[in-house]
């Protein structure tokens, strides 16, 4: 028997493989000859960032780098606590299965802990264990049965399904430049730490082109001169276009900002200023939904029918919604006692998620530092 169907192409972005994998960086920091014997380590902290990235046969390559900032106490007699910064460079391989070149990839690299051993008063070893998370997509397009013309004696089972066809995918570089003025007062001796974020990400289609605005949150503790602490903190708004032909202001834009590179320097004394320029990564995928009559099963009283199904992992529509948690807690620290807080490290960590009457309950639990 010949049946005559109604078929839909649609462009999936199928994921082929996702995975992640620890990788341990380690490095030797000698300490420059102007600064003091190392006593003991603080705190250490860092920025991770990837320059480089490709997706080979069966694997995909990071190439990066994490700016450490170590805060620690120092054998001195104008001042106890001082800093050493330096640059890990680190290559990370990840193997998946079935991914060649030319697929797309969705990379994300976090830094888990560091690990920090005087070797000597002049030399310090630094391993940062650092996850990577990646997936990788393959644009494919897919004819798909949604409609068998009406014959006597055939029954179908249907199934709407909403599903992301991907309608584009692009990339560029934006770079957030600042000179952030610090107090009049400050001479800066050295860069203690830094922190920095991308918040506040929004994207318009238009003409073609995909204009993405996000913030970058940059945080800086440093050390003046006279030994006194400082902090500052400013925002750097980040702006770019993405090209996309045949966009629409309709379509659904998937935004991702992520740091290439960042340089942080304090400007001549006379400034009292710090320079910040950070290389951040645009990362557009553009989505139509398309709303289609998946055919679930065929009976026919009148012939036998074979019906063949293929699997396949799409992103399917996806809902987001965004909620702010305030977590409030008391912590006893008797060392402070009348000194200045300097800084707060908090990492937060999302440990189960339950899913009920269109509910998502998250349990959640964070991590806190204090620089005192």
């Amino acid at each position: 028997m010949l049946l005559e169907t109604a078929k839909d192409q649609i462009c999936m972005n199928q994921v082929i493989g996702e995975t992640k994998e620890m990788l341990e960086v380690h490095g030797d920091i000698i300490v420059n000859d102007i600064k003091p014997d190392v006593l003991g380590i603080i705190s250490t902290n860092g920025i991770a960032s990837v320059y480089k990235k490709e997706v080979l046969d069966g694997k995909v390559r990071l190439d990066g780098s994490i700016n450490t900032y170590i805060i620690y106490f120092a054998e001195s007699d104008n001042g106890n606590v001082r800093s050493l910064n330096t640059v890990l460079d680190f290559t990370g391989f990840v193997n998946i299965d079935g991914c060649r070149p030319g697929m797309v990839l969705d990379d994300n690299i976090e830094i888990k802990n560091f690990e920090c051993n005087i070797l000597n008063s002049r030399k310090i070893s630094v391993t940062a264990n650092i996850e990577m998370n990646v997936k990788i997509y393959s644009d494919e397009t897919v004819e798909m049965v949604s409609n068998i013309d009406s014959i006597e004696g055939i029954e179908v089972l249907k199934k709407q399904a909403g599903i992301s066809s991907l309608v584009g995918y692009g990339t560029s570089t934006a770079y957030a430049k600042d000179t952030i003025a610090t107090d009049a007062l400050d001479d800066i001796a050295e860069i203690m730490k830094v922190g920095f974020r991308i918040s506040n990400k929004e994207a318009k289609i238009s003409y073609n082109k995909a204009l993405v605005k996000a913030d970058s949150d940059i945080n800086i503790m440093y050390l003046t001169e006279d030994n006194r602490i400082n902090t500052v903190s400013t925002k750097v708004p980040v702006m770019g276009f993405v090209d996309m032909p045949n966009i629409s202001e309709d379509n659904i834009c998937d935004v991702k900002c992520k740091l290439k590179n960042i340089v942080i320097k304090p400007n001549n004394a006379e400034t009292h200023s710090i320079y910040v320029e950070a290389e951040i990564e645009l990362v557009c995928f553009v989505y139509e939904i398309k709303n289609i009559d998946m055919i679930e099963d065929l009976y026919s009283t009148a012939a036998e029918l074979t019906f063949n199904r293929k699997e396949v992992k799409i992103m399917s529509r996806e809902d987001r919604m965004k909620d702010i948690c305030n977590i409030k807690q008391q912590i006893v620290i008797p060392e402070i006692g009348s000194n200045k807080l300097y800084d707060v490290n908090i990492k937060p960590y999302i440990t189960d998620i339950t899913k009920q009457n269109g509910k998502a309950a998250l349990m959640r639990r964070g991590e806190f530092g204090f620089s005192i």
